[in-house]
């Protein structure tokens, strides 16, 4: 059995180089080893372990020394070993981000999501996805418009539909229904074979960059404009209004455009009682499926039914899962976390709500922001850089940023020290933070105050640094991580002389609790001393030239003459002229020197040559 395991092993290694070389290998050199089949599984398997492992270990340790690009190549060999490894998943996303690549960030986190069996890291990794999708979603927005000549010419995806948001034709009341039944429709469409249907987010991104929000791309020109900036065939628009006809009445209209011949295919109406809205985005799909040659009786069961999912009944939870759409569209996680609750409380059974309020991240992060809430998850499953092989508290990364918001509001109320103290709250055992670079500034009117300051967690976990009161002029930016950074900006103008403002920075760590440290930095606005008063340069004044004829006493003086007795005055040196200038017999002021007088040239005007 050794000698066999021996046999399979050496196979093995010259399968692989084979691998990168087939020209060079022939299959007939490999000699048939005994048969043992479940001993050959084995063998190989435990040598995929093996490579997985020594792929993973190096891309860990690649990316902690910040090699990514070494980093992913390592992962991404160790995905392919093991596509179902967590981490290794997890670390390739990383990688991605700090590759600058938030797409392929998102895949990697996708699929984590699908194959992690820890229901926080899942939850995690989609909250980070909402953010990278809608990165990804911008990105392609804006250079999908900085490319429209271009792609203008190009026939799209006929596979592609795009689903916009319905313009609100009606009262503000049931503005938020326009999104709202837009995700609906979307997602019943999707359940058609043979086409793709653009997620939200993306049309979304385009329609913000275009600039086509506010016509809601019902006229048929703005929708072959968004088809052909979409790469998508078809583009589905319309409104929809409410009106009071005792009781209220909604109506939903849409147009399917065909983008590359310019034509509407066809045309979806529907109209119910505002009670019984949740008739209206199945009627409008029934005729949207005829259009893309799928008529509704031509469907199986299944697919018929997703297409006529009415999704929820409640008018409360569908208006409340349209402003929660609305928020995420503005980054502001506060009000779409508010707006879900609503949507919870009005239909806990509203399925599509529920998984896109699932992933509503905490706080809005960059990039970079993303990367760094992530690590200490990675790091401490990879046992590198922490102490602890359990998530970093609160549980989920996607928390870390809770502190900011909590811890806070706490440190704010504490009050604080001024010209750069402050507060340090231990809470429950767990270190406070430290905010350094927090100091008093005095500038002059019109210029601008930076301070830039770090804030580090003795406890490892993340940090977030916060601040509430800005000054006219002012500005804060922040990244997340172990140690944070911010920078204050504040500009100045004349009208603040004499003025002094005080800012406030909180920087909150993530414990469980967390604990925060709060320090005050004082700008003062001093007059400008007025720039000094240039002194003024003093010019040489310039010495004319002589012309010729006159006294010189070097050729410098002479206005491109030369400078000697002339056949007119051989006692006295004068500009005189050279061999081939035009001169007069009468005054012959030819150079003695160089020239044998004024007889030369077609006219006998010109100075001779000696």
């Amino acid at each position: 059995m050794r000698q066999h395991n021996l046999w399979m092993i050496a196979a093995w290694m010259f399968a692989m180089a084979c691998a990168g070389r087939p020209a060079l290998c022939d299959e007939a050199a490999l000699a048939p080893a005994p048969s043992n089949p479940e001993g050959e599984k084995q063998v190989v398997e435990g040598m995929k372990r093996e490579e997985q492992e020594r792929s993973l270990k190096a891309g860990e340790e690649l990316y902690k020394r910040g090699e990514y690009a070494l980093s992913r190549e390592r992962l991404q060999a160790a995905v392919q070993n093991d596509p179902r490894s967590s981490e290794a998943l997890l670390f390739t996303g990383l990688a991605e981000l700090r590759l600058d690549d938030p797409k392929r960030a998102a895949a990697a986190w996708g699929r984590l999501e699908e194959v992690t069996s820890d229901p926080r890291l899942a939850q995690d990794a989609g909250r980070m996805r909402t953010i990278l999708l809608r990165e990804v979603s911008e990105r392609a927005a804006k250079e999908a418009v900085a490319q429209e000549r271009r792609l203008s010419s190009e026939r799209t995806d006929p596979r592609a539909v795009a689903v916009v948001t319905f313009r609100n034709a009606g009262t503000a009341e049931y503005g938020a229904l326009g999104k709202a039944m837009a995700a609906m429709l979307i997602d019943n469409l999707s359940a058609l074979p043979g086409i793709k249907v653009l997620e939200r987010e993306q049309v979304q991104a385009l329609e913000e960059e275009a600039k086509l929000s506010g016509s809601g791309l019902v006229d048929k020109g703005t929708a072959v404009r968004a088809g052909k900036l979409l790469r998508a065939g078809r583009v589905t628009a319309g409104s929809h209004a409410d009106w009071t006809a005792s009781p209220t009445h909604l109506n939903l209209d849409a147009v399917l455009v065909e983008v590359d011949q310019g034509q509407i295919i066809t045309e979806g109406k529907s109209e119910a009682l505002a009670s019984e809205f949740y008739k209206l985005v199945p009627a409008v799909a029934a005729t949207l499926s005829a259009g893309l040659n799928q008529p509704v009786s031509g469907l199986e069961p299944e697919t018929k039914q997703k297409l006529e999912n009415p999704h929820t009944k409640s008018l409360e939870a569908a208006l409340a899962f349209g402003q929660a759409l609305d928020a995420l569209d503005r980054h502001d996680s506060e009000a779409a976390l508010k707006a879900c609750k609503e949507v919870e409380k009005a239909d806990p059974n509203f399925e599509l709500a529920k998984k896109k309020c699932g992933f509503v991240p905490l706080t809005w992060l960059t990039m970079d922001g993303v990367a760094t809430a992530m690590e200490p998850t990675a790091f401490a499953m990879a046992g590198i850089g922490a102490e602890t092989t359990s998530y970093v508290v609160p549980a989920i990364a996607g928390l870390l940023v809770v502190g900011g918001i909590a811890g806070g509001v706490a440190a704010a109320t504490s009050g604080g020290g001024g010209g750069g103290g402050g507060n340090n709250n231990t809470v429950g055992g767990n270190n406070p933070p430290a905010l350094s670079g927090v100091s008093d500034r005095t500038v002059g009117a019109g210029q601008t105050a930076t301070i830039d300051m770090t804030c580090r967690d003795p406890d490892g976990t993340s940090t977030t640094i916060t601040n509430g009161n800005l000054p006219p002029g002012g500005s804060f930016s922040q990244t997340s991580g172990n140690p944070s950074t911010g920078r204050y900006r504040q500009t100045t103008n004349q009208g603040e002389v004499g003025q002094s403002f005080k800012v406030t920075f909180n920087c909150t760590d993530s414990g469980n609790p967390p604990a925060s440290a709060s320090a005050n930095a004082t700008t003062r606005v001093v007059a400008q001393p007025p720039p000094p008063t240039p002194t003024p340069t003093t010019m040489p004044t310039p010495v004319p030239c002589k012309s010729t004829g006159q006294v010189c006493g070097s050729p410098s003086q002479c206005c491109g003459d030369q400078c000697g007795p002339s056949f007119n005055d051989r006692a006295t040196d004068v500009c005189c002229l050279g061999p081939g200038q035009r001169c007069s017999a009468n005054n012959n002021l030819c150079c003695t020197g160089s020239t044998s007088g004024c007889d030369c040239g077609p006219n006998g005007d010109q100075c001779c040559g000696t």
